[in-house]
């Protein structure tokens, strides 16, 4: 084991000039060829898009907090618990100005359930209620996003989305389920990242550009 320290009360072996010279020599090269491979991993490694250095290809303006809310379904927790979680998310939903977007995950192999009805239901409720805030608070935007598209019982089809809309147009209406957008996503093969970029940039921007008309007014 080499360390950087001296070693004390030990005495070098004895040698000659000339082989503590190749010994020398030896060593630097070695030193040298080290520092090449060293070099030649780092630009290898550098010009890999791998995905923690792949950046998304649409970035908000703007500075944004992205709010995960309890959830709502399997969650073991008493019945109260639950309800006292789904009466803060709606007024939550519905008295927050600065909500930019709600994206509503929903798991593509079983497509919406009970739990989901009942949150589209309540995020009707809430838009409702902002509008009647004449313009205090902003509309409420938010758009369906199936998970794990990649599995083999994943349900992601037009057919499967079409009937999705139209559940929803049941709960909220048309006007609202035709403007709320179906997105197919899978964290596995990161289908529909971009996409997810996308959709969250504009509505940041959007929200923001609306701040700021209200500060200038």
């Amino acid at each position: 084991v080499e360390t950087n320290e001296k070693l004390k009360g030990v005495s070098p072996p004895p040698s000659s000039s000339s082989s503590s010279s190749e010994q020398g020599q030896g060593r630097q090269h070695q030193r040298q060829q080290q520092q090449q491979q060293r070099q030649k991993k780092r630009a290898q490694s550098a010009d890999v898009a791998t995905p923690t250095k792949r950046k998304p290809p649409w970035r908000p303006r703007g500075q944004f907090y992205l709010v995960d809310v309890p959830g709502l379904g399997y969650a073991e927790v008493p019945a109260q618990a639950r309800q006292d979680w789904s009466t803060f998310l709606e007024r939550y939903l519905t008295e927050r100005p600065n909500i930019a977007v709600v994206f509503h995950l929903v798991d593509s192999r079983h497509g919406p359930t009970a739990v989901d009805r009942d949150i589209w239901a309540m995020l009707r409720r809430a838009t409702r209620g902002r509008d009647a805030t004449d313009g205090a608070v902003p509309p409420l935007r938010f758009a369906i996003v199936l998970t794990k598209a990649d599995k083999r019982a994943a349900k992601v089809t037009n057919p499967t989305k079409a009937a999705i809309r139209t559940d929803l147009a049941a709960l909220v209406g048309d006007d609202m389920a035709n403007n709320v957008p179906i997105l197919v996503t899978s964290s596995e093969t990161r289908r529909g990242r971009d996409a997810m970029w996308r959709y969250l940039s504009l509505a940041v921007e959007q929200q923001h550009d609306l701040q700021g008309a209200e500060r200038v007014k």
